[in-house]
């Protein structure tokens, strides 16, 4: 974009911002997104300070260098006047020489509207900018979410930062990623969540934590019941010791958590992994867990874990186990066991591209099974030839759980026009209205929707309609609007009507004139109902 196309785009928002525009909801300041195009930082601040829709407020990284600090100081006395910004993400909050939270702190104290603060110290963090901060955080008391990952401080800094946060009695989420949390850090955390009663998803993803760490923060979570959702993934210096404390703690009957992340690069082996099967056999609140990339387990690791989803006592809805380095010999024991499984959910199997044809064979049959619970297959970025992927659609013939079976992986590759021709047969059968009937009307994607160079669009027209039927539509509904429109679209034909079952008749009638195609399908029957005392030996409806 050219620098007049881009003060023009300025200038429309600040118009729209002036006007207090209802549709702007969110506003990114920095030199790629929006700047005051004629340097009136004091204006912009009055206007937004003003305005009673903007929800979330963002300054990137591309600030500094555009603005001078009186400048920046006059935006933000304008700014303190809004009450309606729920939500602040900054980027250069280590810039005027760590000062800018400061600049920005009336802000904070003044609007009691806000909950959540992403902040990012992007490793250069120095004393005064975590001190602005934690000076920051302790001038309110609104926040439920408080986001400092990446930024990659180390445990003096955090303790400091954590201290700063106990005044927030209604925090629900702290993202500490990517930062040491060693024993200071730790010993603030565990303080906060003792005296916190609303904490429930914590982030402690690549922090350094260790056995003794593990320990301290056990202890904590044996005193909390709040907290629900926990990421450990990447703690390399977790050894066997961490582990078992951990996943003891995962089993007790008084533990809250529901959702935990432990994946990363060969962070449990063998004896932890058969450590924690135990466990999820005998029962624990877990419904979600997340074991990718952890090649440290081998076979006999993934066998104990898999047998453990076996167990009734097992409540696993939802498990990620991709990128695993999974054989076929790991792919047909874990198809096994989930054929006595009724309560899994999701599955993800993404990024095991040792498993051949002759594996994914034996797992298409859990596609099959009846008493499957599973609504979420991840397939992606998996090598497996056409003939495979046509032997899992094709044991989704019966099946009417599953609604999503992402594929994206297979565009670069390219896919077959047949396989998509297989899939457009099994959502809508069009050998008769019985097979119409009683196609597949659950399935909705096959391509992740939050990947722009794999989405829908990159099907073809009849099966992306056909998902999107499913989609939009109960299955009896989608039913009925397959039958329509391939039975009785074109030349309309009374023979589907008289060779249909006298059961079903008043069914398929009713399911006319519920739109304007429909409309002038009852309008068709009617005129040709005469048809009826035509036909020889018709079974009449018994009175």
């Amino acid at each position: 974009m050219n620098n007049t196309n881009r003060i023009d785009r300025w200038k429309e928002t600040r118009r729209r911002i002036e006007n207090n525009d209802p549709d702007v909801t969110e506003l990114k300041v920095d030199h790629c997104n929006y700047l005051p195009h004629d340097g009136d930082w004091e204006r912009d601040g009055k206007i937004i300070g003003r305005n009673t829709h903007i929800k979330e407020l963002w300054f990137g990284y591309y600030l500094p260098g555009r603005v001078r600090i009186d400048e920046f100081e006059a935006f933000c006395t304008g700014l303190a006047g809004n009450k309606s910004i729920e939500q602040v993400e900054i980027w250069c909050a280590d810039q005027f020489d760590g000062g800018l939270l400061d600049t920005i702190s009336p802000f904070f104290a003044q609007n009691s509207n806000l909950r959540r603060l992403r902040v990012s110290l992007r490793g250069r963090s120095t004393p005064s900018s975590v001190q602005s901060l934690s000076t920051t955080l302790t001038g309110f008391n609104t926040l439920r979410v408080f986001d400092c990952r990446n930024s990659k401080i180390g445990d003096h800094d955090v303790e400091v930062i954590i201290l700063a946060l106990a005044g927030h009695s209604q925090l629900t989420k702290i993202d500490l990623s990517q930062s040491e949390v060693g024993g200071r850090a730790l010993a603030a955390l565990v303080g906060l969540m003792n005296n916190n009663s609303s904490l429930a998803d914590l982030d402690l993803w690549d922090c350094s934590i260790d056995d003794e760490g593990a320990l301290i923060f056990v202890a904590a979570l044996d005193r909390n019941s709040t907290l629900k959702k926990l990421n450990l993934r990447h703690n390399h210096d977790i050894t066997n010791r961490g582990w078992r404390a951990i996943f003891t703690q995962l089993g007790s009957p008084q533990s809250s958590l529901e959702d935990v992340d432990l994946s990363g690069r060969s962070i449990i082996d063998d004896a932890a992994a058969v450590f924690l099967a135990n466990v999820l056999t005998n029962g624990t609140n877990l419904k979600v867990l997340k074991l990718g990339s952890n090649y440290g387990i081998t076979t006999e690791g993934w066998q104990a874990l898999f047998v453990a989803l076996q167990g009734p006592r097992c409540m696993l809805q939802e498990l990620s186990l991709n990128n695993n380095g999974f054989n076929d010999e790991d792919v047909t024991y874990l198809a096994n066991s989930l054929a006595n499984n009724c309560v899994l959910r999701e599955l993800d199997l993404s990024d095991n591209e040792r498993v051949t044809a002759s594996g994914w064979r034996t797992f298409s049959a859990v596609l099959q099974n009846p008493d499957s619970a599973l609504e979420k297959i991840n397939i992606r970025y998996i090598s497996i030839g056409d003939d495979v992927l046509v032997l899992f659609v094709n044991s989704l013939v019966n099946n009417t759980k599953l609604r999503e079976l992402l594929l994206d992986g297979w565009v670069e590759e390219g896919v077959a026009p047949i396989n998509w021709e297989a899939l457009c047969n099994v959502l809508c059968n069009k050998s008769s209205i019985d097979a119409t009937f009683n196609s597949n009307h659950t399935l909705q994607r096959v391509f992740h929707p939050t990947f722009a160079v794999s989405d829908d669009s990159q099907l073809p027209s009849d099966l992306r309609d056909l998902l999107q039927l499913n989609r939009g539509s109960t299955k009896f509904e989608s039913a009925r609007r397959k039958i329509l429109k391939v039975h009785f679209s074109g030349d309309f034909s009374m023979q589907p009507f008289i060779d249909m079952d006298w059961k079903v008749l008043p069914h398929a009638v009713a399911w006319m004139a519920r739109d304007e195609y429909g409309s002038s399908l009852l309008y068709q029957f009617v005129r040709n109902t005469g048809l009826f005392h035509d036909v020889e030996g018709a079974t009449q409806p018994e009175n």
